[in-house]
Formats: structure tokens, C-alpha cells, sequence
């Protein structure tokens, strides 16, 4: 639907489970933030052996989806408060939403994705966000939201769990919404 999803509240792991298995059977990748991810580029790094050539969580993430276009996956961004996420949450929605045509072949994510296609196998015509990764996030703390800019929180849907008794306060529209 072109809107990332923002799980927040006490029912987070609760929400995310039922989310990725209504949407994809499970094919999750979960992507954890940290204080260290200050641009796109460090997004790549997450998962990574020391070994700088290996694929990390991203990057495998991006390749599954686009080997199995059959199948639904979710890359989930863990943490999105912890992060400063005002140094990549634009570029990610921009490629998410909008994919890479116009991208200067000079960029990061340009390069990137060359590599992806020359080392490991990513089909030439796959520039833009495999349109079978859905991009979903969690916030853990911040009750305020967190840092990103105006444009990007067009972008983004707040989905705020708490438990009810046995169930989970969230209406299922919400999962078809962001399907």
C-alpha cells in the first residue's frame, strides 16, 4: 500500500508474529537497530561477518525476495527508536516506495545493488525494492515517536498494540490495510 507499518505498544512480539504470519507464513527477516546506524549504508552492515564481502540481513533479505517472487516476505526494521533513523528512514522509504530508476549510478544503494547482481545472483532487471518485501518496523520506548522528517511520516503507519484480555487491540482491516 506504499506505507511502512510502525508496530508500537506493549504487544509488539505478540503483533509482529500474528502480522508475519497472516501476510507471509512466517518468512521474516528482522533487521535490529542500534545507535550505530546512521545512514543507509550502515543498514547493509547489520548481520555481517567481519568477513566485509559476506551478505548481511538486508542484503539477504533483498535476495530472497527477489529469487522467490512467488512468495510474500517482511524485512522488519527492530527498534526504529533506538536508532537515529532522521540518517536513513528517507532514502529506505524513497527506494521502498518510489524503487531506484532515477538513482545515480555514482550512489551507494547503485552500487550495491551491482554487487547483488554480479557476485550473488540478483536478476539484471531487479533495480528497484523487490516488490514482494514488505517493510515493516517496531518502536520500543519512545512514547513521543521517534526522529524521522514530515515526508517520511506521510509514509508510515502507526500501529499501536496492547493486549485486551486474551486478544490483541488490533483490527484485522489494518493487516489487509498494509498488505
Amino acid at each position: 500500500a506504499g506505507l511502512m507499518p510502525v508496530f508500537k505498544g506493549s504487544a509488539i512480539r505478540r503483533a509482529l508474529t500474528i502480522f508475519t504470519n497472516h501476510l507471509t507464513h512466517g518468512r521474516c527477516f528482522e533487521l535490529p537497530l542500534s545507535p550505530e546506524i546512521i545512514s543507509v549504508e550502515r543498514l547493509f552492515t547489520i548481520g555481517q561477518s567481519s568477513d566485509t564481502s559476506s551478505l548481511g540481513i538486508l542484503d539477504t533479505a533483498l535476495l530472497y525476495a527477489a529469487n522467490h517472487r512467488e512468495a510474500l516476505f517482511i524485512l522488519v526494521l527492530e527498534g526504529l527508536d533506538r536508532a537515529p533513523s532522521q540518517y536513513f528512514v528517507d532514502a529506505l522509504l524513497d527506494w521502498y516506495i518510489q524503487g531506484l530508476l532515477d538513482i545515480p549510478g555514482d550512489t551507494f544503494l547503485s552500487q550495491r545493488l551491482k554487487r547483488l547482481r554480479r557476485q550473488d545472483g540478483l536478476a539484471d532487471d531487479v533495480i528497484n525494492w523487490p516488490s514482494n518485501l514488505l517493510l515493516a518496523a517496531t518502536m520500543n520506548g519512545l512514547p513521543d515517536g521517534f526522529p524521522v522528517s514530515s515526508t517520511a511520516m506521510t509514509k508510515i503507519i502507526e500501529v499501536v498494540v496492547e493486549p485486551q484480555g486474551k486478544h490483541l487491540d488490533i483490527h484485522p482491516a489494518i493487516l489487509d490495510h498494509n498488505a
